[in-house]
């Protein structure tokens, strides 16, 4: 029998050639994964049960096509749109509204989706920030009101 005998530095070699190879194989798998996605910059909201009456209440505005409409959202349950903050004293459109967790309920009680029974009630999903309020329909049968589908309306601070 003929024994070999090993040296320290070898032995060393050897075990730092099999790590390299290991994470040499080791990246090229977690290479072969799919595409990535980009890391978003900031988080994207999402709808949580942390809206409260509270933080959606005041003044909203959105432009879009050189138009500007304002939503304000009353503490006592109360809303209306208007084309400016001034216009809200004489509002095209009133409302009450409720939040339940996320789920946002207009009822309208002037203006044109007051008109019918059907198209008084609209029903969405909205994620309330500091900065601003975005809604996603759940329900809504007036044409006007479910035009903020998809929307996101900046908070006005005073």
């Amino acid at each position: 029998m003929r024994y070999i005998e090993r040296h320290d530095s070898d032995t060393q070699g050897a075990m730092q050639t099999r790590i390299t190879r290991l994470l040499v194989i080791g990246l090229a798998v977690a290479g072969c994964g799919g595409t990535a996605k980009p890391a978003p910059s900031t988080p994207a909201p999402t709808a949580t049960s942390s809206a409260t009456p509270s933080s959606l209440v005041g003044d909203f505005a959105i432009q879009n096509d050189g138009h500007t409409a304002v939503l304000r959202f009353a503490a006592d349950g109360t809303c209306a749109v208007a084309k400016s903050v001034e216009g809200l004293a004489t509002p095209s459109h009133r409302c009450t509204w409720t939040l339940d967790g996320s789920r946002l309920t207009f009822n309208n009680t002037e203006g044109s989706c007051a008109e019918k029974e059907e198209t008084k009630i609209g029903v969405f999903d909205v994620i309330v920030t500091a900065q601003d309020v975005s809604f996603k329909k759940v329900s809504d049968s007036c044409e006007r009101r479910m035009a903020i589908d998809g929307e996101t309306w900046t908070r006005i601070t005073k």
